[in-house]
């Protein structure tokens, strides 16, 4: 089995996060529930099943050889000192940048579901914190290194390869958006942009751990009624 202490850190808060979802669950009301298994059956269930799939089978046959996914793997080589704590340290400034930038502007990246499962206020941001975590990993940890994988199977050139991984996962988390939250043309590019600097922080740095951060501190500033709209915020 491919894995690493990292792999393992990943796999358990998320797996945890699955949980909290289970919890949740239970005292959602009717259309709550159907949002949570949404949620749960098509973006985080699949894209762990395929995850695991991944670890399980290094040496797979060739028809499967494009399954590729990021978690949280090895830094790239020149990038050895980049590793968990660095990017955990990266990833709550950027984080913490975000919340306080939606915080004084009233706008947020991407758009998130707002709760009403717990009495608590952040109970209920918790809850659309974790949202953000399903998508990350269906778009940036599964959909773009899979991109990648099969355009460089068809192009042979790994620049142009990354660049169609890119498109292919930034377009799917632009289209995914509008149909679950509605058009808007100045939201569709904010989102388009999230998209970008998704796929650029998750290959960069070869983890989902720094856009985690930022997606669930947007997603938490949007629960805590920060923001009132979705556009095209800049950080400093």
């Amino acid at each position: 089995m491919e894995y690493n202490p990292s792999k393992i850190f990943w796999f358990a808060y998320f797996f945890l996060s699955i949980i909290a979802m289970g919890w949740g669950y239970i005292g959602a009301e009717p259309a709550q529930r159907m949002s949570i298994l949404f949620y749960e059956g098509i973006l985080a269930l699949p894209g762990l099943v395929i995850v695991l799939f991944d670890w399980a089978t290094p040496d797979r046959p060739t028809a499967f050889q494009e399954i590729d996914t990021i978690t949280i793997e090895e830094p790239h080589e020149g990038l050895k000192w980049f590793g968990l704590n660095q990017q955990l340290i990266l990833g709550v400034i950027l984080a913490g940048l975000v919340f306080w930038k939606i915080a004084v502007t009233s706008v947020a990246f991407v758009d998130a579901p707002i709760w009403g499962i717990f009495d608590s206020p952040l109970g209920n941001a918790a809850y659309s914190a974790l949202v953000g975590l399903r998508e990350n990993l269906a778009f940036f940890g599964v959909i773009m290194p899979v991109g990648i994988a099969i355009s460089s199977r068809y192009t042979g050139e790994k620049l142009i390869a990354i660049g169609l991984g890119f498109l292919i996962a930034t377009s799917a988390f632009t289209i995914y958006h509008t149909w679950r939250y509605g058009y808007d043309e100045l939201a569709m590019r904010s989102v388009t942009v999230f998209g970008l600097i998704g796929c650029i922080t998750t290959f960069g740095s070869n983890s989902l751990i720094i856009i985690d951060l930022i997606h669930a501190s947007n997603n938490l500033a949007i629960a805590l009624g920060y923001s009132k709209r979705i556009g095209l915020a800049i950080l400093l």
